[in-house]
């Protein structure tokens, strides 16, 4: 069973991929950018899916941020 890790701020969207995802993968989720950065170091998911327009960051920014640690390329 893959990891994923689902970064969106719209908590229904969360809940719709656990709905989808849940029997065939492990799901982590945050609503918080920052948060999620930390779950990704911490879990080392298969994928991560983030929403593009975030307060505080984008998507496209928070990428670049999880490509620059080694651990998460």
């Amino acid at each position: 069973m893959g990891k994923v890790l689902v970064v969106d701020d719209d908590e229904a969207l969360r809940r719709l991929m656990h709905l989808e995802l849940d029997a065939t993968h492990e799901i982590i989720d945050s609503g918080e950018p920052d948060l999620g950065l930390a779950l990704a170091l911490e879990h080392k998911p298969d994928a991560i899916l983030l929403d593009l327009r975030m307060p505080k960051y984008s998507g496209y920014e928070l990428l670049q941020t999880f490509t620059s640690f080694s651990a998460l390329k």
